[in-house]
């Protein structure tokens, strides 16, 4: 990430500019603040010795692969692309040939089935899960969304279940954060009341996959479910179900009849299709 930065930089700082010129110096904060992993600038010009500048940069959300899968782990061939989704859905450019992301394959992209190993991703961020990999025509809403649900889950969902977790005082432990599911956004696959448009996927405390539904509220209580009301129920089937041991699925919409969606783990070949994230859509339905 550091890589991508100072290379967009680099672009930038090459342009000539006088620092006696105020238009010089504006133009000069203006090109720094369209990079891509600058969310704002401060500059203080410091006659004669120059400007100096406060960035605050962006945070990213997601990591997405973009193009053509790739058979295995390697270099990418042309046309593939990784890419991180910051705040808002903003693309951030990153080197795929560092820092362990020139070991990622398409399959990391796939979504696991419940129950299956995770590994840790290899700048810790989460994957976007369920999307074709197609060449890049830009991100669309379910893309924004998704980083969205990834920015409320580190930020707000997580730390607040932990608190609720110590006043009940109880195993404190949260999961990690391994994906978004995107497979059924706008419920372009599964259009039943009850199916969520997006699922969160989680390792247990065991580094298993775990599904957890979130988006639209299927009794129509909330136009938006607030976050408050799922990390109520995380905090519940985490006190009845710590670790999230035994369990492939459980849905965050509902805070009265979440034992009613809790879908217990079954050993390979056992699990039952058509039950809520007993199973993943298929790769085969996305296409």
């Amino acid at each position: 990430m550091a890589r991508a930065l100072f290379a967009s930089y680099q672009r930038v700082a090459g342009e000539p500019m006088s620092t006696l010129s105020g238009a010089d110096v504006e133009a000069y904060r203006a090109r720094v603040e369209a990079l891509p992993w600058i969310r704002s600038v401060q500059l203080t010009r410091s006659l004669p010795r120059g400007v100096s500048l406060d960035l605050v940069l962006e945070r990213p959300e997601l990591l997405r692969m973009i193009g053509p899968g790739s058979a295995g782990p390697g270099p990418k061939p042309r046309g593939v692309q990784l890419e991180l989704v910051g705040h808002g859905g903003i693309r951030l450019p990153v080197d795929a040939t560092r820092g362990g992301l020139e070991t990622l394959s398409a399959e990391r992209f796939a979504l696991p089935f419940a129950g299956a190993e995770l590994a840790p991703g290899p700048l810790r961020v989460p994957l976007l899960l369920g999307a074709r990999l197609v060449s890049d025509s830009g991100l669309d809403p379910a893309v924004r969304a998704a980083a969205a649900i990834a920015e409320i889950l580190r930020d707000e969902l997580l730390p607040h279940t932990r608190e609720l977790l110590a006043r009940r005082e109880v195993d404190q432990w949260v999961p990690r954060i391994h994906g978004i599911d995107v497979s059924n956004a706008r419920s372009r696959l599964v259009r039943r009341p009850l199916e969520a448009e997006y699922r969160v996927v989680v390792a247990d405390r065991g580094g298993r996959a775990v599904y957890l539904s979130w988006g639209h509220d299927p009794d129509g209580e909330y136009e938006v479910i607030p976050w408050r009301v799922k990390a109520r129920v995380l905090a519940t089937v985490l006190t009845q179900y710590p670790g999230l041991r035994d369990i492939a699925a459980a849905d965050l919409r509902f805070p009265n009849r979440w034992r009613d969606r809790v879908v217990p783990r079954r050993r390979p070949g056992e699990h039952e299709p058509g039950q809520p994230g007993a199973e993943p859509v298929s790769e085969e339905r996305q296409r």
